[in-house]
């Protein structure tokens, strides 16, 4: 079978443009944990980040995480966000535009048993977000 030299241009055309359109983005999930803090993550418009950030209990002190927020709400939308009684928190994110953002967390002593003392210290967590 011989195919027209026009019908050839139209498909060579057809394919050259498909190819270059690329693959269309997929939305890749991203879990952060308490091991995170510090870290820089690239991420795509459209990405959920779900932080998970777990309280740890000793010597009859509990430390407690807030809930994470992000510094610029325009690039990292969050829709979801809690603590649990435990002292864990937990909050998702979706990446709405280009640009940086840091999500951060604060962690705080809690007494739990009689005796025990805290300190008044205040520890960050902080991950730093790209949408490109």
């Amino acid at each position: 079978m011989t195919m027209l030299p026009l019908a050839r241009a139209v498909l060579s055309a057809a394919l050259a443009t498909l190819l270059s359109a690329g693959t269309p983005a997929v939305a890749s999930p991203v879990a952060l944990t308490n091991g995170d803090h510090g870290r820089a993550v690239v991420v795509h418009p459209g990405d959920r980040i779900t932080v998970r950030l777990v309280s740890v209990r000793e010597g009859g002190v509990r430390y407690d995480w807030d809930t994470p927020t992000a510094a610029a709400p325009e690039v990292l939308h969050r829709s979801e966000g809690a603590t649990d009684p435990r002292g864990s928190s937990r909050a998702v994110f979706t990446a709405a535009q280009d640009g940086s953002s840091a999500v951060t967390a604060h962690r705080r002593c809690t007494v739990v048993e009689p005796g025990a003392l805290c300190s008044h210290a205040v520890v960050l967590w902080q991950v730093t977000i790209t949408a490109e």
